[in-house]
């Protein structure tokens, strides 16, 4: 016998989360470390995981399975310990220099071999690789910011949000 929506929904506010209904029985975990999907009525019970990139993102479980990943994400690691970021990254950042050749977060200019990709929401934030999350950054701010999240308001000041 299939799950109900309001079982879901319980369990999940049990454990201190965010339940939603994103309709055609497709679940949403907020609230916790990661964002997290879940089909109960797919042939395996798919489970993916938002904000981890491709590798190690979908798994099969239960509520309780989709709770835990919610709170306690697996570890992902490359098998061959490579991220395989540098090349994806290539395109968005030629894009991204065509648009502005000056950091996000501190106005530097930035030359070809200068600029890195950073990311608004890191991905470990339950950020995406989106085009619109992305943006060019000094060497310097992007070491700097490391996973924590800045805002930039409208007139160019950055307030820095520590993670803990």
């Amino acid at each position: 016998m299939p799950i109900e929506y309001k079982e879901f929904e319980k369990q999940v506010k049990a454990a201190g989360l965010e339940p939603k209904d994103c309709g055609r029985y497709h679940w949403r975990i907020e609230g916790g470390d990661y964002e997290v999907n879940w089909y109960p009525r797919s042939k395996g019970k798919t489970i993916y995981i938002n904000g981890l990139g491709r590798r190690g993102t979908q798994t099969n479980g239960d509520i309780a399975t989709a709770i835990k990943l919610a709170k306690e994400p697996p570890s992902i690691k490359p098998p061959d310990g490579r991220t395989g970021r540098k090349g994806s990254y290539r395109g968005v950042k030629r894009k991204l220099l065509k648009v502005s050749r000056l950091c996000y977060w501190c106005s530097a200019h930035l030359s070809n071999g200068k600029a890195t990709v950073d990311h608004k929401i890191p991905l470990m934030r339950g950020g995406s690789n989106a085009q619109d999350n992305m943006v060019l950054a000094c060497d310097p701010c992007n070491k700097e910011k490391g996973n924590d999240i800045w805002v930039k308001d409208k007139d160019g000041e950055v307030t820095k949000f520590k993670s803990s």
